[in-house]
């Protein structure tokens, strides 16, 4: 019975997969858009671009796996989707234009730093506000058909409160 080496990279890739389940939750994602931290959300459109963007050096980092359930034809699709904090918004809103093009990407949202909206770009170079304030639930059925990204048992979406 002789012992096998695991390769550095198969041990860094458990090790990365493994951290992202267990370290990281819902709890993490609503501070860091509550303290207005810069942030990204990258939602793909299918598993191969969401696999070769963990990868990849353009997106880097740290990040937490979750899924975004879009409307389409008027029924909600579940897409992966990454949930990351940024050093700083600026040089990734640089970066938005490439991983459009490097990945098959729906949608992207960028929080900037000390800013309270939330805004979404989209491949054809066009953006909109996505909200000022993020709500969460247990159940999907309160998100009521919106857009919004599911992690672990916790729902949650941007919206625009007027206060």
């Amino acid at each position: 019975m002789g012992k096998y080496i695991k390769l550095f990279e198969d041990y860094e890739n458990e090790l990365k997969n493994s951290d992202e389940e267990t370290s990281h939750n819902w709890t993490d994602i609503r501070d860091a858009v509550q303290m207005r931290l810069p942030f990204v959300i990258i939602v793909f459109k299918n598993s191969d671009s969401y696999l070769s963007a963990l990868d990849s050096e353009l997106i880097g980092g740290d990040y937490i796996k979750q899924k975004a359930l879009m409307s389409k034809d008027g029924t909600l699709v579940k897409y992966p989707s990454i949930f990351m904090v940024v050093q700083d918004d600026e040089t990734f809103k640089n970066k938005i234009p490439k991983i459009f093009d490097a990945f098959k990407t729906k949608v992207i949202f960028l929080g900037k730093k000390g800013d309270d909206q939330i805004d979404c770009y989209y491949s054809d170079g066009s953006n909109v506000q996505a909200g000022n304030e993020i709500v969460s639930s247990l159940g999907k059925d309160e998100m009521d058909n919106n857009d919004h990204f599911e992690i672990g048992s916790t729902n949650y979406m941007f919206v625009d409160f007027v206060g």
